[in-house]
């Protein structure tokens, strides 16, 4: 019988700002039993406003999981990049320099202001909401043409901490799914992995990200080749929601999830669970 695969390909450690636990902690997961491997995906920001601005310490980082590697652990040493076309040429020369297991890309800023804090006040200001999907809209495509984007991280993002009050009396939601159908087909043609992050059924969103009607759309125009992983800033939430998002999978007709870093040999859905 072929051995289970359970991964979780975007794990923060605390070579992130916002990472609680250090490398060992998650190793003792995997001596747990939770997993069989880890790809951690370090914040990787590009913009004086961003929080993991001139953060992550590169060479620390990769020797450290390295180390993990020769004591027989399946650990990964990516990155995630916080996507921003005026500062691609940085980003893409940093990724050229460094060897990095795999990269994905990520929008979490734009010109509006953050889209992917718990703060959303600025969301309420509708010119400003209006201005940011269109942002979003620009910078997600935009993303999708960097050849060292492995994956592309929580589409729609921006919708995990959105109520239903947020939605009453505004033409949003409308305006939302004609984006998501236009990003989906776009990720669909773009050959990139598009990641199913499982921290918006944590969030009010309930749902991950991308969300059912992303994923649906994905799969219509084409689209089969998804990574699935949780966002876990700290070791106790490894491969959250994992089990709470495979029927949705199943029912679109996923049954491979693609790694990141070996592309070419997708594990089989009851395998990575």
């Amino acid at each position: 019988m072929r051995r289970k695969q359970r991964f979780d390909s975007h794990v923060h450690s605390r070579y992130s700002p916002d990472g609680q636990d250090d490398l060992a902690a998650f190793a003792a997961r995997v001596d747990e039993g939770v997993a069989d491997g880890i790809g951690f995906a370090e914040h990787y920001d590009f913009l004086p406003v961003c929080g993991a601005w001139n953060h992550l310490d590169e060479e620390r980082y990769l020797a450290d999981v390295a180390d993990w590697v020769s004591r027989g652990y399946a650990f990964f040493a990516g990155v995630e990049v916080d996507y921003c076309r005026k500062v691609e040429g940085d980003i893409r020369a940093k990724l050229n320099q460094f060897q990095f297991d795999f990269v994905i890309g990520s929008i979490h800023t734009l010109e509006s202001g953050s889209v992917s804090d718990r703060l959303i006040d600025h969301f309420y200001d509708d010119a400003v909401f209006d201005r940011m999907l269109t942002e979003y809209a620009d910078e997600f495509a935009a993303s999708l043409t960097v050849p060292e984007f492995d994956a592309i991280g929580h589409a729609g993002v921006f919708q995990r901490y959105l109520d239903e009050d947020f939605f009453a009396g505004k033409p949003w939601k409308a305006r939302i799914r004609d984006m998501e159908e236009d990003l989906a087909a776009r990720a669909a043609r773009s050959g990139k992995l598009l990641e199913v992050n499982t921290s918006g059924l944590f969030s009010v969103l309930r749902s991950p990200c991308a969300t059912p009607f992303f994923l649906e759309c994905y799969r219509n125009h084409g689209g089969n080749e998804i990574t699935l992983a949780s966002d876990s800033h700290a070791a106790s939430h490894l491969r959250r929601g994992f089990p709470e998002v495979a029927p949705l999978l199943r029912s679109l007709g996923f049954s491979q999830i693609h790694l990141p870093w070996d592309r070419e040999h997708p594990v089989p859905l009851s395998y990575y669970l």
